[in-house]
């Protein structure tokens, strides 16, 4: 009778425990709920969901350690224990004690034991108390592999952990799992769009400019930032030579690389045309054939072709911060910069072939308008060059120069319209000739307005015979009613005139033609422009 009532005693113990143990289960799981709920990221809920858990199995202690993206390191991001302040943010290898095991098999263990226990060890992520007695580690479960695992240590008021700890505890860390999937999708969505939004941007920027060499380092510097690269090189084809030639990288010391067609990473991608994404030392293709760009070790190395409508070039990185190699997001983000710098590098070839063609035809124009005298034979190109270097005196801009080049280079256009008998006469022309002459200016200016390509430059072709006392034609125009480019081709082209033989009189000397240019400062000519062209003939700019 006495043995029954004690069974009977150690039944309702054991259905009291059981019934506590259900509503501490259910207690938690309401809690986790709550705690999920309140929109929060997972660094500001791992250490609450830790101490939940270790409250709910009513244990001494526990640590949560889970992978972070696709590293194989994880990060203790929840202690309970008496080391809590040591190991709270520590980094362990995932196959470090119990719990680098769980996170790796997915696979669920239980310790009755520590002391019998290998696996449990008193270092690294498992030594959480300095007196382990029991255990029991569980994965966290993910989408498609484990986030890693969680240990709790020691049970209070019994022997050990049982089967409805595991159940409870994979529970709550499914829970985990799948708010750090969500987590995860978000992060990954919220970074493709910000990958996006970032490449858009670098094509404006990468298209809004007309210089290759500007072009080329804005993509190190890009390639750089986005992809964490210890190095960056751009080489570019010279299909003249078949080689590669480094025209831009990441390293201070510039050195002048040429790697030819077919060798190395970037040799091999030249020809291919496809990316490369390679460990160098497993990699027997490119064995002791790596292009010395860099001048450190080149452990792995990420390589894409620079297309337009034809291979052009390579970009390379080197050297992924971090891991052992670069992924396959790098690839793509560095073939998109690729392909948008190729865009953009042969847009500006283009552009320079279709200036080049442009430049020969107005030159070969200029030629002949030249042929209709003798004295005039290279007349226009050295107008056009003085003109440059006056305004390069004169602080002008690259663009202004440009196309004060091409307005001095055309000074004359209007020519094609005048008598070529006019141009040779030896004797003075009467008023009636000159005033056929006179209207070579507004012929040229009719011509280039009939251009639209060519419309802004007519300034200098119309007024370079305006006087800066207003008696010039064709309009009698004065001082800086006359556009500033005229001014500068209307002293460059008398000074040609001077320094040239006329049927009529002989050339005059440097020195008589300055003399001359200098009378007539502030009456025929602006005197700012005259003293640039003294100013750059004493420098060395302008031959005698």
């Amino acid at each position: 009778m006495e043995v029954r009532l004690n069974q009977q005693d150690d039944a309702s113990q054991n259905l009291n425990r059981l019934l506590e143990q259900h509503e501490k289960a259910m207690a938690a799981l309401f809690e986790l709920t709550r705690l999920f709920s309140g929109g929060k990221g997972m660094r500001e809920v791992s250490q609450p969901f830790m101490e939940l858990a270790v409250n709910a199995l009513r244990c001494e202690a526990g640590v949560l350690a889970v992978r972070e993206g696709k590293e194989s390191h994880l990060a203790l991001s929840g202690v309970v224990g008496d080391r809590a302040d040591v190991l709270r943010n520590q980094l362990f290898a995932d196959n470090e004690g119990i719990v680098g095991s769980v996170a790796r098999s997915g696979e669920p263990l239980m310790v009755p034991e520590a002391k019998r226990e290998p696996r449990l060890r008193k270092e690294g992520p498992d030594f959480i108390t300095s007196e382990p007695r029991n255990a029991l580690c569980v994965p966290v479960p993910g989408s498609t592999s484990s986030w890693g695992s969680l240990l709790l240590v020691n049970t209070k008021d019994r022997k050990r952990f049982n089967r409805q700890d595991i159940d409870l505890l994979g529970i709550m860390t499914l829970r985990l799992g799948q708010e750090l999937d969500r987590e995860a999708e978000s992060g990954q969505a919220k970074g493709e769009a910000a990958r996006f939004s970032t490449l858009l941007r670098i094509g404006e920027m990468l298209h809004a400019s007309q210089d290759a060499s500007k072009i080329q380092d804005l993509l190190v510097q890009l390639s750089m930032r986005l992809l964490k690269a210890q190095g960056v090189a751009v080489l570019m084809l010279d299909e003249t030579q078949q080689n590669l030639v480094c025209l831009a990288s990441s390293e201070k010391a510039s050195r002048v690389v040429s790697v030819p067609v077919g060798m190395g990473v970037a040799g091999w991608v030249a020809i291919q045309g496809q990316p490369v994404s390679t460990i160098l030392a497993t990699d027997p293709r490119f064995s002791g054939q790596f292009e010395p760009v860099f001048q450190f070790k080149v452990e792995n190395v990420l390589a894409v072709s620079i297309k337009g409508g034809r291979i052009m070039g390579v970009l390379e990185a080197v050297n992924k911060a971090g891991t052992r190699g670069f992924d396959e997001t790098d690839t793509s983000m560095l073939s998109i910069l690729a392909r948008e710098a190729g865009v953009a590098l042969e847009n500006i070839s283009r552009q320079q072939e279709s200036q080049r063609t442009i430049m020969d035809l107005l030159r070969g124009l200029a030629r002949y308008l030249d042929a209709k005298a003798p004295y005039l034979i290279g007349h226009s190109e050295r107008v056009a060059r003085l003109s440059q270097v006056i305004g390069e005196e004169m602080g002008l801009s690259p663009d202004e120069l440009q196309r004060l080049y091409l307005e001095g280079l055309l000074h004359d256009l209007g020519n094609v319209g005048v008598d070529d008998e006019l141009f040779l006469r030896t004797s003075k022309l009467s008023a009636e000739e000159m005033g056929k002459v006179r209207q070579h200016a507004s012929i040229g200016a009719d011509i280039l307005r009939d251009v639209s390509a060519l419309r802004h430059l007519m300034a200098g072709p119309l007024y370079h015979h305006e006087r800066y006392d207003g008696n010039g034609y064709p309009e009698g125009l004065k001082g800086e009613q006359i556009p500033a480019h005229a001014r500068i081709v209307g002293v460059a082209e008398a000074f040609d005139a001077l320094r040239s033989a006329r049927p009529y009189r002989e050339a005059f000397s440097a020195a008589e033609a300055f003399s001359q240019l200098k009378e007539s400062s502030g009456t025929m000519f602006d005197p700012r422009v005259v003293n640039a062209i003294v100013s750059a003939f004493q420098r060395g700019k302008i031959q005698g």
